[in-house]
């Protein structure tokens, strides 16, 4: 993306270039974050780290290896909201040559069963 584009962004709008991630220790930095979440007693403690710390922005946007989009672009959007009642932890927005794709991210408490019990109600009765 070019820098003037990247400008009229909105200042929430974390660019992640493919330089930056060349910078990046990322043997060190996987053990920092695998020990944050060993240690954490409540997903807060890990959005604090990401958040706080150098701002690692690149820690949600490594899901966009997942998928097959964000080589020409990509960004973070922390606490993005969607309408009234939802607000995502993270908005991540990459971009190949079909356009923009997005992926809204959600993390969960450490501690908390994430499943939730009625979800599969129909498979749970044969």
């Amino acid at each position: 993306m070019e820098e003037l584009q990247i400008a009229k962004l909105p200042s929430n709008f974390k660019v992640y270039e493919i330089g930056d991630y060349h910078a990046i220790n990322c043997d060190k930095e996987a053990k920092n974050f695998l020990d944050i979440i060993n240690e954490a007693k409540k997903e807060n403690d890990v959005q604090r780290y990401i958040k706080k710390s150098n701002q690692k922005w690149f820690i949600p946007l490594s899901i966009l290896k997942a998928y097959d989009f964000g080589h020409h672009f990509s960004c973070v959007v922390p606490e993005f909201q969607l309408g009234s009642q939802y607000r995502l932890d993270y908005l991540l927005v990459g971009k190949n040559s079909l356009g923009y794709q997005f992926v809204f991210v959600e993390f969960e408490d450490v501690n908390v069963d994430f499943r939730i019990k009625t979800a599969n109600a129909e498979t749970e009765k044969k």
